[in-house]
């Protein structure tokens, strides 16, 4: 059968968690204290994403990929992340630093299995990111990047943020937007408790 050379586009996803609106707001009251506020450009309609993992697919192939990621987090606990003091970290702007990465290892470490799938289709693996920090502004360098380390050196944050649910995107291409392909819910605790 013939395809199309446009069906064969190889699309790039992310797997990702949004930051709640009360902790961006927290974090946005922050910043407005800082002189230099304008360069660091929280952006309200691109949200703060906590990025899990990462791989590439055809279009034809995402609907299984799909089934086999939501078989894994639907086992998952939902978690909560607490997250603290601010950082700079060249080439990645302002950062807030992740106390305790384990469940987002042991999430991306389960991923891992969609693996069987991806290669036997001929698909890169899929690349888990396990963050430490969180970046919150665009990329800072040179004196904006050592001014905003000295303000944000003084200060102290510290907020628990809940995980619920998991977001596949897909990444833009071109000028595109980014575009929603799923949602994953994971397993809350008073749900898992109960059964």
């Amino acid at each position: 059968m013939f395809t199309s050379r446009a069906a064969k586009s190889v699309c790039e996803f992310t797997l990702a968690a949004d930051l709640p609106g009360l902790v961006l707001n927290k974090i946005a009251e922050e910043i407005s204290t800082f002189p230099l506020e304008r360069k660091l450009s929280l952006n309200r309609n691109n949200p703060v994403r906590l990025e899990i993992a990462c791989f590439r697919g055809h279009s034809e192939t995402l609907p299984t990929i799909i089934r086999w990621i939501q078989r894994i987090l639907q086992n998952h606990l939902a978690f909560e992340l607490a997250i603290n003091n601010y950082t700079c970290v060249p080439d990645r702007g302002l950062c807030l630093r992740i106390m305790d990465a384990s469940p987002i290892e042991n999430l991306a470490r389960d991923l891992q299995v969609v693996n069987i799938f991806l290669e036997g289709n001929n698909h890169a693996a899929i690349r888990c990111t396990c963050p430490k920090h969180l970046a919150i502004s665009q990329t800072l360098s040179g004196n904006d990047l050592f001014q905003t380390a000295l303000h944000f050196s003084q200060r102290s944050f510290y907020e628990k943020v809940p995980v619920n649910e998991i977001k596949l995107i897909q990444q833009a291409k071109g000028g595109t937007q980014s575009k929603l392909i799923n949602l994953f819910m994971l397993k809350n605790i008073t749900r898992a408790i109960a059964s």
